[in-house]
């Protein structure tokens, strides 16, 4: 590797972080002008009486900025990333390669973000069962929920698609 591309590659990176942070720092600023505080109310009630409360759930909370299955399954992820994990375009990319996989289950619309309805949040069950069930068979379940699907998304990076869809296809 040439040290121009290095630095090149370098200096691309750190203009795309910034521009993520800049825009999850827009999303955050949105999102503490806009909530109220018996939304935050709710949703604390909510998050005690279920541990793994579904993505519609979650979504019905009316939280701004909570409107995408992409968004919402990061929430679900960070309550329990042992039982559940990310679905994103990212993701998604598995589907455009492999069209059998669970993935071809979710409704899509003609917008950039999975839409969250009742249907979709069925195949988000399945999808964080199925990185259970990857980690059990392949891992002799020693990895999370979302640890599988992070390794997934590592693999689609890396331009293993086919990999991570026969992963997602033979648990």
């Amino acid at each position: 590797m040439s040290q121009r591309w290095s630095k090149t590659a370098c200096r691309t990176s750190c203009i795309g972080a910034t521009h993520r942070w800049a825009f999850g720092d827009t999303r955050v600023q949105r999102f503490r002008t806009k909530v109220a505080i018996s939304q935050l109310e709710q949703a604390c009630d909510l998050f005690r009486r279920s541990r793994l409360p579904s993505v519609v759930e979650i979504k019905n909370l009316g939280l701004p900025e909570f409107s995408g299955l992409s968004f919402v399954s990061k929430v679900r992820m960070f309550l329990d990333p042992d039982k559940s994990a990310t679905l994103d375009w990212q993701i998604m990319k598995i589907h455009e390669r492999c069209p059998t996989t669970l993935l071809a289950d979710l409704v899509l619309g003609k917008s950039t973000q999975i839409r969250i309805t009742t249907r979709n949040s069925d195949v988000y069950e399945i999808w964080c069962r199925r990185m259970g069930d990857i980690s059990r068979v392949n891992f002799d379940g020693r990895f999370r929920a979302v640890d599988v699907e992070r390794g997934l998304f590592q693999l689609i990076q890396c331009g293993r698609v086919e990999t991570a869809a026969e992963l997602l296809n033979d648990a």
